[in-house]
């Protein structure tokens, strides 16, 4: 058995080096995690959370709520609070109590984020916030990149269907319940997702459609190590956390044994055709 953690495409190869001995792997791969919200959510609730889940860990994070589909009702209300509470976000040195969100992990996903910011400019999604590099003596040893907030972003568009792994926010809108279902399921991955909404009927609706391995509702992130971890799709297979894991990394084996010397067995005429005579 070979387990990951990482990205869908390393995951693809470790799936293919599995092939030849036919190695069980157990993989927890990539996300876009959506973020649905309903207009008779909470919505200062989703928006708080919206913010920490979405730029939390600079964004490099599985489980990052790194889109937001809002209902078209709130939606100008939703991405006026979003924008002016994310502008709050304090960016600087991990080492410094006041940070909220540090550098990123290397130079190279730096680069990567940024083109992916380039790529929904080029688009036509809308820039309301960030976008660049932070400024000032406080990051010039770090690979720092603003809180960014993208709006008006279409589901055909590049940075709603692939994984950024940084502090890059799409927000997206949706009229009825089956769009907002189709636009938080039209991706390949399906690991983390969250639904804002205050009838239950509806917020179980949506959770049973929504192809991913865990559903919050009115809750971004509480992950809890009693409850099963892993994703659907192209985000993997088998569990952590929970006694999930420990089925995912047993080996099951059935031994059977019989003591009562019998010879004729209740199995044999289904090869023989009649039974056995004793000899």
């Amino acid at each position: 058995m070979i387990t990951l953690t990482g990205d869908t495409r390393t995951g693809r190869s470790i799936m293919a080096d599995c092939a030849p001995t036919v190695k069980k792997p157990h993989l927890e791969l990539g996300g876009k995690a959506p973020l649905v919200v309903f207009d008779d959510a909470n919505l200062d609730a989703a928006v708080e959370s919206a913010v920490a889940g979405g730029f939390i860990n600079c964004g490099q994070i599985c489980i990052q709520a790194t889109r937001m589909i809002v209902q078209d009702t709130i939606y100008d209300d939703f991405v006026r609070k979003f924008v002016e509470r994310s502008k709050q976000i304090v960016v600087g040195p991990g080492k410094r109590w006041e940070s909220d969100m540090g550098p990123m992990v290397s130079e190279s996903q730096r680069k990567s984020t940024e083109e992916y910011i380039q790529i929904g400019k080029e688009e036509g999604a809308n820039l309301l916030l960030g976008g660049g590099r932070p400024k000032g003596p406080d990051f010039v040893n770090g690979y720092f990149v603003e809180p960014t907030v993208f709006a008006d972003v279409e589901q055909s568009m590049t940075i709603a269907k692939e994984e950024i792994f940084g502090p890059v926010i799409a927000i997206q809108k949706f009229s009825t319940m089956e769009e907002a279902i189709d636009i938080s399921n039209d991706v390949i991955y399906g690991l983390w997702s969250s639904v804002w909404t205050k009838d239950i009927y509806k917020a179980f609706k949506v959770a049973n459609a929504l192809d991913y391995g865990s559903v919050m509702v009115n809750e971004q992130i509480a992950m809890q190590s009693e409850m099963p971890h892993g994703g659907f799709k192209q985000s993997g297979g088998g569990k952590a956390l929970s006694a999930y894991t420990l089925e995912s990394c047993t080996r099951e084996k059935h031994i059977y044994v019989d003591l009562t010397d019998t010879v004729e067995r209740g199995w044999h005429p289904t090869v023989f055709g009649t039974a056995l005579k004793p000899q």
